[in-house]
């Protein structure tokens, strides 16, 4: 694409930015949450593959942070059972109730909210939707295209469907407009499973998103903490770890270092086996949503929270502003990508393909590098099947780095928080439902699959049928056909979860059903493994784990409780940051493609003088006070 094919597409693409970050109500930093869990759609579906290590994220996805294999002992986890599983209840709304006999009458509900992508619209006949019916009565009929915009349409017409999975920002809106009904009595009469497994996120909804109502609106799904077992390797610089060797493993300790590796890289082997032209890297510009995916790269690989809105893991409060252009990942991941560029090796398609076309690219080998795993999984499990030595894996930060193991959402994630709308016919069978995915049960069916068709009891213990750890190595459609990954957005229990026999909800990341030597390592990973001097594991122990404490990587975990802590941004600031993502993306891309380091500088100017002439200094301003205030609140809150 020609220079200025380029600039006139940012132009065009500055307007759908416009209307996609500007119709928002959303919290500032809450941005970021989503767009990390729409790009990590898979995280959890392929926890136990050793060919890739992925989140989702992003989504997001992030992802987002379901595990790949699980504690070293069974007390371990009998341990966390008794801490997690059951916590003390603090309130007498939180007391467990007895559900009453009631007639499960079959019933279809439509649940619009944010699942995952990729999949299609409509009642869903995949084999865990089917169990979910089995044991339910209650057949799924999802809107899987979820947009901003799309939700601000529904809540604007008053187009309710009987479920939405909304974001927290959002549900003040909804609750002003009378479109979503109160949960206390729905919980008391038919949630037992909620109140005994999930008594304190009930707690932190009915304290701080209630909005002045003192009652409950919504269910937040995703419980997790963090934990050995559920660390991810996810969102460093995956590269093509074949080539890496080759090149004999050149030193990376700054983007600028990776830069230069990756550009040698693609002089080296400038075309994939098809006879493609093959690129550094590249971006899914269209449907990004906003600027915070474009520093993914300069994001958690080196300790730092968030994009626009970014903050240090080691310091919570530290913010992070745009203006500072040698900390801030959107402005050091502009720079990176703009020097692969001046080198020929940034795809110039990067403005105009979306998710889709970009995930396509990684699949067929025409990018060296991304900077979230879960793009390559498709293309890892291809090599494995063929028996290649070749593949996509991490390169890690420097040993001692801030680095991110993946989340921690104690009180469930951002974007999965079950309402029940005014609309709805069936409140009673919809909270049949819901209470469903917070049994370990429910959880556990979403997460590894159908019991008879991935797993199974042997002897008192669940673990994974003959032959199904294969197919998920080897099988490319294995996880898409069992409908496993699909609905880890909506699964109550995640990470830190264990049953009364010690088992986690999700199986594939449990050591007894998903035994790690079952498989060994590929000849890929072992060197791998012989390059960041991981010897051989013990038994339940994962590669991440010996990883992390090997290397010593320090705050490993995001915790979520300030993204929910946030408030609803006020009209002027929302119309402030509306303008400012289309200022940010246009600009970003801008800069990305000049042609010099001195065109580089004088776009860079301008980015912060259109910055400053819709006063976004002032935003800026405004949201490090409220941020320092929610940070003081979360801190109290995880004591």
């Amino acid at each position: 694409m020609k220079k200025s094919g380029i600039l006139a597409v940012i132009v065009a693409l500055s307007m759908t930015i416009a209307i996609v970050a500007g119709c928002g109500g959303g919290n500032a930093a809450n941005t970021t949450a989503a767009a990390t869990q729409a790009a990590t759609t898979t995280a959890a579906t392929t926890a136990a593959t050793t060919a890739a290590e992925t989140t989702t994220t992003a989504a997001a996805t992030t992802t987002t942070a379901a595990a790949k294999a699980a504690e070293t002992t069974t007390t371990a986890a009998t341990t966390a059972a008794t801490t997690t599983a059951a916590p003390e209840t603090t309130t007498a709304a939180t007391q467990a109730p007895t559900k009453p006999e009631i007639e499960m009458k079959p019933v279809t509900l439509t649940i619009f909210g944010l699942i995952t992508g990729g999949y299609s619209s409509g009642v869903q006949n995949d084999p865990i939707a089917a169990d979910i019916e089995r044991v339910t009565g209650v057949t799924l009929d999802f809107d899987m295209v979820f947009t901003v915009e799309k939700l601000q349409a529904k809540m604007a017409s008053n187009d309710l469907d009987d479920i939405w999975i909304t974001r927290s920002d959002y549900i003040e809106t909804q609750i002003k407009a009378k479109q979503l009904i109160p949960l206390d009595d729905l919980i008391a009469e038919r949630g037992p499973d909620i109140v005994k497994n999930a008594p304190n996120m009930l707690k932190f909804n009915k304290e701080t998103l209630d909005y002045g109502t003192g009652m409950i609106y919504c269910v937040a799904a995703r419980l997790g903490v963090g934990s050995d077992s559920s660390l991810t390797i996810s969102q460093e610089p995956f590269v093509r770890w074949d080539y890496y060797k080759a090149m004999g493993y050149p030193e990376v300790k700054t983007l600028d270092d990776l830069a230069d590796v990756l550009i040698e890289m693609q002089k080296r082997w400038p075309t994939n086996d098809a006879g493609k032209k093959v690129y550094a890297a590249g971006l899914n510009v269209q449907d990004v949503g906003g600027p915070d995916p474009l520093g993914n790269i300069g994001g958690s690989f080196f300790g730092k929270r968030g994009a626009v809105f970014a903050d240090r893991l080691s310091d919570m409060a530290t913010y992070i502003d745009i203006f500072d252009e040698l900390e801030n990942p959107v402005m050091t991941s502009a720079k990176f990508y703009n020097k692969l560029y001046q080198a020929g090796a940034f795809d110039p398609d990067s403005v105009t393909q979306d998710y889709a076309s970009y995930a396509a690219k990684c699949t067929n080998l025409e990018y060296l590098m991304g900077p979230i795993g879960s793009a390559f999984e498709e293309a890892n499990r291809a090599f494995a099947g063929n028996g290649e030595e070749k593949g996509f894996l991490p390169i890690m930060p420097p040993e001692g780095s801030y680095t991110t193991g993946g989340f921690e959402t104690p009180y469930g994630a951002v974007g999965s928080r079950f309402a029940i709308t005014t609309a709805c016919k069936y409140p009673e069978r919809a909270m049949d439902f819901i209470n469903y995915l917070f049994t370990y049960d429910g959880s556990r069916t979403i997460l590894s699959g159908v019991k008879g068709r991935v797993y199974d009891e042997y002897d008192g213990i669940l673990k994974l049928m003959p032959g199904v750890k294969e197919k998920m190595n080897t099988d490319p459609d294995f996880f898409n056909a069992e409908g496993i990954g699909k609905y880890n957005r909506i699964a109550g229990l995640q990470d830190g979860y264990y049953d009364e026999n010690g088992q986690k909800t999700n199986l594939l990341a449990d050591p007894y059903a998903n035994p790690p030597d079952n498989t060994p390592p590929t000849p890929l990973q072992q060197e791998r493994d012989a390059y960041y001097g991981i010897g051989e594991l013990d038994f339940g122990e994962r590669w991440e784990t010996r990883l992390f404490k090997q290397r010593g990587y320090k705050n490993a975990w995001w915790n979520n409780s300030l993204d929910l802590l946030l408030p609803t941004l006020p009209d002027d600031m929302q119309a402030i940051k509306g303008r400012a993502d289309t200022v940010i993306v246009n600009g970003i891309m801008t800069m990305i493609f000049a042609e010099t380091d001195a065109q580089y500088e004088t776009l860079k100017d301008k980015l912060y003088g259109d910055l400053r002439a819709i006063e976004y200094d002032v935003f800026a301003e405004w949201y490090k006070g409220v941020r320092a205030e929610s940070v003081g609140r979360a801190a109290s809150l995880l004591k």
